[in-house]
């Protein structure tokens, strides 16, 4: 059993298709399925089911997953401590970022990160906000800009960016369109054009529906925010999205509150709460640059 291959059960894993793994670790997609062939056969055991949406480990995947990031996290630490000797910070830090997220002043702090610590493989990653949140849980990702709904899985801290009401946007030809607010179960009663869920307006709205027993007809889910709207602008439905005023809707759309209740999302920074003390040196150079005043 090798290093390598563990690797690539890792990637495999964390990006769900052998074609994605091999864009990760920067070799041809064969060699992955070839390394990952060879440790089935070692163990005896599949360690992947193929289905239509990519690679899902098998128990024997997620029982062999589980030391394989042991194994690979003790061996960065290793490598960094060694580093960190030398006076020279080493290592790989995983950001990850929900899709559509404005990353504003984390793309700066990364820039400066990269230019300071060049010997540092440093790596950005787009995904759900609750796939992001499970991987800093497993510490495949180190840091995350995610939308949360209500508290943070337990052993995550968040720092707040951003915390928004969430709104609609009509047609301008819509019945609602002269209308300046709707309530929530109105709007979960008409077609909904939302966002993938995962995300943090959506797992918002989805919650709040729940909490009030509602039922939203969700017709349309699509990957950002613009794209919601120009299916709304377009009379398709309603689109469900943050009740941010630089929201550019057009003159072909409306923008609308939601109220009773009014439904609040938050885009957050989160990291495991044990980086500050016990996370790798490189994963504590980061945090403490994206949040001076808080980490040490």
């Amino acid at each position: 059993m090798e290093i390598r291959q563990l690797q690539y059960l890792v990637a495999v894993a964390d990006t769900g298709t052998f074609t994605a793994a091999a864009a990760r670790e920067h070799v041809a997609q064969p060699a992955i399925s070839a390394q990952i062939a060879t440790l089935e056969r070692e163990v005896g055991q599949r360690l992947f089911t193929r289905t239509a949406r990519g690679a899902e480990p098998t128990e024997a995947g997620r029982e062999l997953l589980t030391h394989a990031r042991d194994i690979l996290d003790r061996l960065t630490r290793a490598r960094e401590a060694m580093s960190e000797l030398a006076g020279v910070l080493r290592g790989r830090v995983t950001v990850g970022t929900m899709r559509g997220a404005p990353l504003g002043r984390l793309a700066d702090v990364l820039g400066r990160f990269r230019r300071s610590h060049q010997g540092v493989d440093l790596t950005v990653r787009e995904g759900e906000s609750a796939a992001l949140l499970d991987q800093l849980t497993a510490g495949a990702v180190d840091l995350a800009l995610v939308g949360l709904w209500g508290r943070a899985p337990a052993g995550i801290t968040t720092s707040t960016v951003l915390d928004s009401s969430v709104g609609a946007v009509v047609a301008a030809t819509d019945p609602w369109a002269a209308r300046r607010q709707v309530t929530l179960a109105q709007a979960a009663d008409r077609p909904i054009v939302t966002l993938v869920p995962g995300t943090g307006v959506r797992t918002a709205f989805d919650a709040a529906c729940r909490q009030q027993g509602l039922s939203p007809r969700v017709g349309f889910e699509v990957g950002t925010v613009g794209a919601a709207i120009e299916l709304a602008r377009a009379g398709l439905g309603v689109a469900v999205v943050p009740a941010d005023p630089s929201l550019t809707v057009g003159p072909d759309g409306r923008a609308l509150a939601i109220v009773r209740p009014v439904v609040r999302s938050r885009l957050a920074l989160a990291w495991a709460a044990d980086t500050v003390t016990r996370g790798r040196p490189a994963a504590r150079a980061l945090l403490a640059a994206v949040r001076p005043d808080r980490t040490a």
